[in-house]
């Protein structure tokens, strides 16, 4: 790829291949040059802002002339704004930090700690993916989409109620965490704004955090088949094996826990 401007610039060989790039989200879109003019292939699924972009794009080079637009993959005709992202996304990272930093304060007991952890991920996964199936947000697979939802609600609950009980320093680190998602990690998710409009250090972070990786990984399963969602999986992944970690840490005192 070659960086022109404001695009990134793949080249392919022919339609056929084009298509192919949208639909495994190795590109947003494509403008397909033939004798009787442009031709452009959006993903609306994959960002309605970037699609609409190069619509205006499509519409420069053809000089007027009618371009025919293809959206490979549409989004979901009950969110053709892709909004429902947010709608999910925000009160599950809102219950995540309230969840880890309420056990961290009135359970002691490990185990029980993360019982509860564990039992709030299923109920919430499950939940939010039954609601959000119904309302139209999204499609795919049912328990893809519960999966995905589940390891967020984990892997924030557990590393928020890991770090408000180790000494000391906990409580700032269990703040800290609640700022980085709310300041960070749900702006910098790519719900609304897509990952390369966003400013840094948004674009930058926004992917290596829940939030992020959650709304990347749902799209993949959602619409693409499961396209290009290793990464964010892995993302997931690693949250929650940093809270099983810190579970595994010396508990503060009593007098040095959130309180």
């Amino acid at each position: 790829s070659e960086p022109r401007g404001a695009y990134d610039v793949h080249h392919y060989a022919d339609l056929a291949a084009a298509r192919d790039g949208i639909e495994n989200r190795q590109v947003y879109g494509a403008i397909v040059m033939v004798p009787s003019g442009p031709q452009l292939l959006v993903a609306s699924a994959a960002s309605p802002a970037i699609a609409d972009a190069l619509r205006a794009q499509a519409a420069r080079i053809g000089g007027g002339r009618p371009v025919k637009v293809t959206d490979v993959v549409p989004a979901a005709p009950n969110d053709p704004q892709g909004s429902g992202s947010l709608t999910t996304l925000l009160p599950l990272v809102l219950l995540s930090l309230a969840l880890g930093i309420a056990i961290a304060v009135l359970e002691r007991r490990r185990m029980l700690q993360l019982g509860y952890v564990t039992l709030a991920s299923a109920m919430a996964g499950l939940g939010v993916a039954w609601t959000a199936h119904a309302m139209g947000t999204f499609g795919g697979s049912y328990w893809g989409i519960a999966g995905v939802l589940g390891l967020l609600v984990f892997g924030i609950g557990t590393v928020s109620a890991g770090l408000a009980q180790i000494a000391v320093a906990g409580r700032g680190l269990a703040a800290l965490l609640v700022l980085l998602m709310l300041n960070i990690g749900v702006p910098g998710a790519g719900a609304l704004v897509p990952a390369p409009l966003l400013a840094q250090p948004w674009r930058a972070i926004g992917p290596y955090l829940p939030p992020g990786a959650a709304v990347n990984a749902m799209r993949g399963i959602g619409f693409f088949h499961g396209a290009a969602i290793t990464a964010p999986l892995l993302v997931l992944a690693a949250w929650a094996a940093a809270g099983l970690a810190l579970a595994a840490l010396p508990l503060a005192s009593p007098a040095s826990r959130v309180t």
